[in-house]
């Protein structure tokens, strides 16, 4: 993965949109200041490739510079770039999977007479497949489909309960999903079952490098050195550099990368940190505002911020 071009300069307090966030501690707006972005995600196989939903409405570049919004006007609740093609984007909906092989010009939904009314809860891509965490609405059961090349469905063996995100490991194939009872693979998409015991409750979101897999849950930030068999909780919402600083903190949001695990906590959401978690194990501050999600790829951590913070 290349780095970006962009000069970084120092993090400004006002801040509004799409940061890229370097090791450095600085930060520089990219693009949509004074806009609210609720949503942000970035390939991680084709530098520049990103996504971001600005105002409700999905905004994608191909180098990271020049953004442009597809005539795609339904709500998104998920993105993922393919990680074998270039240009690829699925996104997840509240009425189902819809992909596009060039960026945004074009779009098919992918097998809409099986899934066309569900709501998207997790998305990810692995190996010409997509799979996705849906349901039918407030209390019913959370199922996952895997859409073959063809965008056909399949119906998974899954019984985990709710679905707070999902993630796949490239060099295996495998994907996760972070659920109400802790974090479940598959090895390909259809038979799912749960990793060994120590992984969060309440799972969040899920997230793979090359020697880690992370989840965020309501109860703190977890990471695996050996694909799941245990778990350590690395963080309580609450802890941040070397301090705990109250109760009524919650996470949110997560993104991995070789520099560590990057996460959002805070006690409201217009009050959120951006903590980063290196080898060393020990949660730090990056940077506080209204922040609703992170992403990483290239280098580079995005962050999505809402406008009007000082």
């Amino acid at each position: 993965m290349g780095r970006f071009s962009y000069a970084l300069v120092v993090f400004a307090t006002a801040m509004a949109g799409v940061w890229p966030y370097g090791a450095s501690a600085s930060a520089s707006s990219v693009a949509f200041a004074g806009r609210t972005v609720g949503m942000v995600a970035a390939s991680r196989h084709f530098p520049g490739q990103a996504a971001a939903v600005v105002d409700g409405r999905l905004h994608l570049t191909r180098d990271g510079l020049l953004w442009s919004a597809p005539a795609f006007d339904r709500p998104v609740r998920a993105v993922v770039f393919d990680p074998v093609a270039a240009g690829v984007v699925h996104v997840g909906t509240d009425t189902g999977v819809f992909t596009s092989r060039d960026l945004g010009v074009y779009w098919r939904q992918l097998d809409p007479p099986a899934t066309g009314r569900k709501i998207v809860a997790g998305l990810t891509a692995t190996r010409g497949t997509v799979i996705a965490g849906m349901h039918d609405g407030a209390g019913t059961p959370y199922q996952i489909y895997r859409f073959d090349g063809a965008g056909v469905a399949t119906l998974a063996s899954y019984a985990g309960g709710a679905i707070g995100g999902m993630a796949a490991d490239d060099a295996s194939g495998t994907v996760y999903a972070a659920t109400a009872g802790g974090v479940q693979a598959s090895a390909d998409g259809l038979r799912w079952s749960p990793l060994g015991s120590g992984s969060g409750r309440l799972g969040l979101a899920t997230s793979t490098t090359a020697d880690a897999l992370w989840e965020t849950a309501d109860d703190g930030v977890y990471r695996s050195l050996d694909h799941g068999a245990t778990w350590s909780r690395l963080a309580r919402p609450g802890d941040i550099d070397g301090g705990f600083h109250g109760n009524g903190y919650r996470v949110a949001g997560l993104a991995a990368s070789g520099e560590g695990g990057y996460y959002l906590t805070g006690a409201a959401p217009g009050a959120r940190t951006l903590v980063r978690i290196g080898s060393s194990g020990m949660p730090a501050k990056l940077l506080t505002g209204a922040l609703s999600d992170v992403a990483v790829a290239g280098g580079r951590v995005y962050v999505a911020a809402a406008d009007g913070l000082a």
